[in-house]
């Protein structure tokens, strides 16, 4: 019986967020054409680097800060994190290894599949494409070497596709607006300096006395690689801002075998992951799938995997730390903070949001 209420709690609040998605459409496009120009609200233009005759692309929307969209990426610490020119032991096995210009060598072919619009890959195994729009070849895209045991993460934009979020699916229209104009493309770049600070608050301050684990990962980015100029005006206090994103790059990690092998129930397991997410306040994804439990045999010692490491609270706006007892207390809270960030905030608000504190604003390692 517990069970049935449970699922439809969660039905009604997936409704309720789908409601949410049909009553909304980005800024640009919904004014009304009797309504007066905003001309104090936040706009970006995106367009290619080293490309200033090419065509842009501008969007306004009242949801655009500083914070993270300008602020977040650094080039020198991503190319210091690319796959190394050398061979990489196997997490399971690491008396074999693979080159890494092998791994590398692969997803160069692959971007060649993904812009040809290809739904197969030579080498991959799809494991997630929920964020990932074939047709505008953009988005998120989970894959799994066929051949070796490491997943790739790819992460695919231009200057189109970047202001037009919503090509992307269902999540992506929530993330920009909770986000303040980030999303995937932008947090994914989070990922391998946030599994730094979390091995450091850990070893600082252990998880009672369960093993916290992290896959290994580097970033990969294909040859020639182009860069996105991305010009932001009235940001914040009104001030005109730049920044520059590599419009394809990769994650390539270990392969996690994804099954739990421990003999805590289901709820347990979840209790577990939320209460190490309030340990972390929240810097990683609560969601259950992103922790893989395991337990030794001879001695339950616990162990859990954190699959997911991109810094959480941009990709939700949040910036004060929180905590939560249950998933169902999380849920109902990540639903009231979307409809209040895309719908139920005040001119003033929105004016005057980034002049919020930020307790939990991204901090390199």
């Amino acid at each position: 019986m517990l069970k049935i209420k449970l699922m439809m709690k969660k039905r009604f609040i997936y409704l309720f967020l789908l409601a949410t998605l049909l009553c909304h459409w980005p800024s640009n496009t919904s004014r009304s054409p009797l309504r007066a120009k905003d001309t104090t609200s936040p706009c970006i233009t995106v367009r290619w680097v080293n490309k200033h005759h090419g065509k842009s692309y501008r969007i306004v929307d009242s949801h655009i800060e500083e914070y993270p969209l300008f602020t977040i990426f650094d080039k020198e610490r991503f190319n210091a994190n690319l796959i190394p020119h050398a061979p990489i032991p196997y997490r399971k096995n690491p008396t074999k290894t693979v080159h890494g210009d092998t791994l590398s060598a692969l997803c160069q072919e692959l971007i060649k599949e993904v812009l040809h619009k290809k739904k197969k890959f030579k080498h991959f195994t799809v494991i997630q494409k929920k964020n990932f729009s074939r047709r505008h070849k953009c988005g998120l895209l989970v894959l799994k070497f066929k051949d070796y045991p490491f997943v790739v993460k790819l992460f695919v934009e231009n200057p189109k596709t970047f202001i037009n979020y919503w090509w992307k699916g269902f999540e992506p229209v929530f993330f920009w607006n909770m986000g303040r104009g980030a999303g995937r493309h932008l947090s994914g770049l989070t990922r391998i300096d946030n599994k730094k600070n979390i091995q450091k608050r850990l070893a600082n301050d252990p998880f009672k006395d369960i093993t916290v684990e992290i896959p290994n990962k580097w970033f990969w980015v294909p040859k020639n690689n182009r860069y996105i100029q991305i010009d932001g005006n009235n940001i914040g206090n009104g001030k005109s801002l730049s920044t520059q994103l590599p419009s394809v790059y990769a994650i390539i990690a270990d392969a996690i075998d994804t099954k739990n092998e421990t003999d805590l129930s289901n709820e347990q397991t979840k209790q577990l992951s939320i209460e190490l997410c309030n340990h972390l306040d929240l810097i990683v994804d609560p969601h259950t799938t992103n922790f893989i439990f395991k337990q030794d045999p001879h001695t339950n010692k616990l162990t859990i995997m954190v699959i997911d490491t991109e810094y959480f609270p941009i990709m939700i706006g949040l910036k004060e730390k929180r905590k939560f007892k249950t998933y169902e207390e999380w849920y109902l809270f990540m639903s009231g903070k979307c409809v209040k960030d895309m719908f139920g905030r005040t001119k003033d608000e929105r004016r005057l949001s980034y002049l919020e504190p930020n307790e939990l604003a991204f901090q390199y390692t």
